[in-house]
């Protein structure tokens, strides 16, 4: 069923956002989640109230809150980003500062994520024009980011890998 692919790609990115946190000494306490995907989140599927210099931790710089969707990009359009920012909860995280993520399980041109960053950084301007600009991430950017969490990669693809050991592992 597609929501069993969307609480297995929101379980995926928030394990993401935990371990990043972990690395970061950030607090987990910190971090807000919403695992079920059929309550409603008024447009934030996390909520992550630190932020961190690190440099591989960019979409952490500020205060950020994440919607997710286990969708193809051929089903997200324009009106269809700009209805994710028409939520209550996350204009009131954006009033407050806080960084806009649209996460996207597929892959994006380089145009396309550019265009929708776009769209997005406009509609953003009209809630807190002082906003953080907003980010999309891909399918492709999280394939990068789990790189640094090998015990991720194992929990949530080891159909592929269960008899594959880290090298640290040997």
């Amino acid at each position: 069923s597609l929501q069993g692919i969307s609480e297995d790609f929101t379980r995926f990115v928030d394990s993401l956002i935990y371990a990043s946190a972990y690395c970061s000494n950030q607090p987990v306490s910190e971090i807000r989640t919403n695992q079920k995907t059929n309550i409603r989140d008024d447009g934030v599927d996390t909520e992550v109230r630190w932020k961190t210099d690190i440099a591989w931790l960019d979409w952490f710089d500020v205060p950020t809150c994440w919607q997710y969707k286990a969708t193809s990009k051929r089903n997200i359009d324009g009106s269809k980003l700009k209805k994710e920012l028409k939520k209550d909860y996350v204009k009131g995280l954006i009033r407050q500062g806080y960084g806009y993520r649209f996460c996207i399980c597929d892959s994006l041109p380089a145009t396309v994520k550019e265009t929708w960053e776009s769209i997005l950084c406009k509609e953003i301007s009209r809630i807190n024009d002082k906003a953080p600009k907003p980010k999309v991430i891909t399918a492709d950017d999280l394939s990068h980011w789990v790189n640094h969490f090998p015990a991720l990669i194992v929990r949530f693809f080891k159909s592929r890998l269960k008899e594959t050991l880290h090298i640290d592992a040997w």
